[in-house]
């Protein structure tokens, strides 16, 4: 009884204090990842739930190019449906990474591929 009292008071006093850290939350939000050709990448922006938060886009291919697709719609944010055709020179070999940047300023994965 003693052991669970004291484990207790050292989770709750871990949240009183912030020594639990900053939580963040996961946004839902899609893309996909096509390859229309064997030098281009396609990828297609599908919206979600949190759809309304996203700033912009970046794509970066193979870890050493990275295309920034920030407002798209040209107004605030990227249009569901908006396109991106990137290079991508090595067919079933190219590592797509999509990431979204939010208006809460997190980053987050969107999408992630070898095509």
């Amino acid at each position: 009884m003693v052991a669970v009292t004291v484990i207790l008071s050292a989770i709750i006093a871990a949240f009183v204090f912030g020594m639990a850290g900053q939580i963040q939350t996961t946004h839902m939000v899609a893309a996909t990842e096509q390859r229309t050709s064997t030098s281009t990448v396609t990828v297609t922006y599908m919206g979600g739930q949190d759809a309304k938060l996203l700033q912009g886009l970046g794509v970066t291919v193979d870890t050493n190019t990275t295309v920034d697709w920030f407002n798209a719609s040209g107004t605030n944010g990227v249009s569901v449906g908006a396109i991106k055709t990137v290079p991508a020179s090595n067919p079933g070999r190219n590592y797509i990474v999509v990431t979204g940047v939010f208006t809460d300023g997190s980053t987050q994965v969107i999408a992630q591929n070898t095509l």
